[in-house]
């Protein structure tokens, strides 16, 4: 899952919780509407949050990775399978919403 998508998540999360109305009073932006400044610092809280929980471990990025470990990623005895995220940490990798998302309006 990438920084972008678990980002949208916990904004989501953040505006149902918040009743969809920020410290001010006023409403939320959807995801969608958000200023990329503040998609960009959703994104690295996000990265930073997945990297303390997975302990920084990345998951393979593919069952060819897992099954050979000289091959690129990491040793698939490295890696817990029940808690290795892939992660696009860049804040600039997603432009926009990310797959699955809600284009037009508030979650």
């Amino acid at each position: 899952m990438r920084a972008c998508d678990l980002a949208e998540i916990g904004y989501r999360a953040y505006g149902d919780e918040a009743e969809w109305v920020n410290f001010a009073g006023n409403a939320m932006p959807s995801w969608a509407e958000l200023p990329p400044a503040q998609r960009a610092s959703w994104q690295a809280a996000a990265a930073a949050i997945a990297r303390a929980a997975t302990g920084g471990r990345t998951a393979p990025s593919s069952a060819y990775a897992a099954s050979h470990p000289g091959g690129p990623g990491p040793h698939p005895g490295d890696v817990d399978p029940n808690r290795g995220l892939q992660l696009a940490d860049e804040p600039g990798a997603c432009s926009g919403p990310c797959s699955g998302s809600n284009v037009g309006g508030r979650a």
